[in-house]
């Protein structure tokens, strides 16, 4: 009988164990869906609000897409334009037309193209570009158990904060490239610090792919190569040097498999692997009136740090034109670097120097360049590294405190604002 009653008990017990953790599964389960559902609904009201104060269709089409004329080239058969179209930066080589950017954006379009032909809803793509990168960083949040509130607030403030809301709701070329580029280099950065080594083939193929966006990606190699790096050690912490280049070379199969068709696309194109079609644009052939150049460093220097003004009447304005002070356009930077020099005080570590060696480097090649971005709200060109300014929170400090929740409020209204302010053109 005290047997029987014994096992009950134990019974009831472990059933009721079983029923905390269940409900306190559900709990979890239910407050997060609230988050994600309420995240959701504020997203698309604001992304509804941009689309009618600009009096943008969803569905519309963005007259300087040419990735979509070359996804029509594709489905014919063939790799050129038919003709010129003069509003359009196209690169002329050997009597042929050809779009002058990277090619992946122009798979998306391909695919779409059956479906709407030459109307693709670009502006719109980038919008889910953009929606899909609050995804991938929600995502990399939890690994990290942050409450579901915290892991949405970091996926606005990196997305919604910062210039990628003026690239996503104007579905031109250069937008287009670039945003395709920040979602690739986000997923990048998700897969590869995934505990499964499947997901690191992921990582690097979706880095691979970033390349054919923006091939100011490569610089942020080094980055991978140090998350790779700790993901390997974690396996083998008796891990050397030697051994790790052994192994990290599994992972250099699909990069090369897509390096490799993006090589030979433009080698067909221009007889260069490495020309994707900028060298032959006419702007950048008229005298020395070349694409980089140290001619061109002072004066990008000044637009990177140049401020907005306020006029007599007053109004608020910014600088239409190859931007302006790149921590105001995109505040995550301000928030990197207040957590890079806490690190600097009181101790730095090879991945500290990887980041900012990466950025230092692409802001050096950037300040190389002939524009800074030409028409455009904020630093478009700084938004590309994005991806990685957060892979370096995700290890240091993703931590949410007053300061931080301002500066993002502040960061989302005012890159909302400022993209309604330029495209309604006003004064």
């Amino acid at each position: 009988m005290a047997k029987c009653l014994a096992k009950r008990v134990k019974v009831k017990s472990i059933f009721s164990y079983w029923s905390g953790a269940s409900l306190f599964a559900l709990r979890v389960w239910c407050l997060e869906c609230r988050v994600i559902i309420a995240g959701i609904a504020v997203i698309l009201i604001l992304y509804f609000f941009i689309y009618a104060a600009i009096n943008q269709k969803f569905l519309s089409h963005n007259v300087y897409d040419s990735y979509t004329l070359q996804a029509a080239a594709w489905w014919k058969g063939r790799i050129g334009l038919d003709h010129d179209y003069s509003h359009l930066e196209l690169a002329f080589w050997k009597d042929n037309i050809y779009v002058s950017f990277p090619p992946v954006p122009a798979v998306v379009m391909f695919a779409l193209y059956p479906f709407f032909g030459e109307e693709t809803p670009s502006n719109l793509v980038n919008t889910l570009y953009a929606l899909l990168s609050v995804v991938a960083i929600y995502l990399l949040c939890r690994r990290k158990e942050l409450q579901p509130w915290q892991c949405l607030f970091w996926g606005v403030f990196a997305v919604l904060g910062s210039n990628m809301v003026f690239l996503s709701v104007y579905g031109g070329v250069w937008f287009q490239a670039q945003a395709l580029a920040f979602l690739l280099s986000c997923y990048s950065v998700y897969f590869l610090t995934s505990e499964k080594r499947g997901d690191w083939h992921m990582g690097w193929a979706f880095w691979a792919l970033s390349l054919g966006c923006r091939p100011f990606q490569a610089l942020f190699f080094p980055i991978l190569v140090l998350i790779l790096r700790e993901n390997l050690k974690r396996e083998d912490p008796a891990l050397t040097a030697s051994i790790f280049v052994r192994r990290a070379l599994v992972f250099a199969l699909l990069p090369a498999i897509i390096g490799g068709a993006l090589g030979s696309y433009n080698y067909y194109r221009f007889g260069n692997p490495i020309e994707f079609g900028h060298t032959h644009l006419p702007a950048h052939n008229r005298g020395d009136d070349r694409e980089f150049g140290l001619k061109y460093v002072t004066q990008n220097i000044d637009n990177i740090f140049r401020l907005p003004s306020i006029s007599a009447e007053p109004h608020l304005s910014f600088p239409k034109m190859d931007g302006f002070a790149f921590y105001i356009a995109n505040p995550f930077y301000i928030v990197f670097f207040v957590v890079f020099m806490r690190r600097l005080i009181k101790r730095i570590e090879l991945f500290d120097i990887a980041v900012i060696a990466s950025l230092v480097s692409f802001t050096g090649l950037l300040l190389l360049h002939k524009t800074m971005g030409v028409w455009m709200f904020g630093s478009r060109y700084f938004v590309d590294a994005i991806p990685f300014v957060f892979a370096y929170l995700y290890f240091k400090d993703l931590g949410v405190d007053a300061w931080r929740f301002v500066l993002a409020s502040f960061a989302v209204m005012l890159n909302i604002y400022g993209t309604v302010w330029i495209l309604l053109d006003w004064k």
